[in-house]
């Protein structure tokens, strides 16, 4: 029965909780802003943050009902719209790139994701430097620590992202 859900995946361990209240503070903010009725045929669908953080750092706030039409809605030769969840939306809804604190370093040339074995040893070597904060640790807490130690975002800085149609 919820109005919006919170996306996070699997392959994506590197999340906290700042991010999550980012983009849930950017969505009242947007509501707030909104007289009654405004726009009420085309709100906003999904919150993401803006680009420049590592491949895979990330949540989304997703509108419940934005996920339905587009259950209904994605034709069924276009499978990967359905592996990814929020693709279909990425293309069809309205996107809202949410901007993080200005103090949080660019690394956008990492990869915080699961796709491949030099991912996961990446992973397992960043999670190993956290140590007993790998529960609690927040984004500039985990860049500090592994700008300490850059041989371990260098491990899968070779993995190329594979296209979303790929799947």
């Amino acid at each position: 029965g919820a109005d919006w859900l919170v996306r996070v995946t699997a392959d994506n361990p590197f999340l906290d909780a700042p991010l999550i209240d980012t983009l849930v503070a950017a969505r009242d903010a947007a509501s707030d802003a909104k007289p009654d009725g405004a726009d009420a045929t085309r709100p906003i669908d999904v919150f993401r943050s803006a680009p420049g953080r590592p491949v895979g750092y990330g949540s989304e706030l997703v509108r419940t009902q934005a996920l339905r039409d587009a259950a209904s809605t994605i034709a069924a030769n276009q499978f990967h719209h359905r592996v990814h969840v929020t693709s279909w939306l990425s293309v069809h809804g309205r996107i809202e790139h949410v901007p993080v604190p200005e103090a949080w370093p660019d690394r956008a040339s990492w990869r915080w994701t699961l796709d491949t074995y030099e991912d996961l040893a990446m992973a397992r070597s960043a999670f190993r430097l956290f140590a007993s904060e790998a529960a609690t640790i927040d984004y500039p807490a985990m860049v500090r620590l592994l700008d300490g130690v850059p041989e371990i975002a260098a491990m899968n800085q070779h993995v190329v992202q594979k296209r979303l149609e790929e799947g």
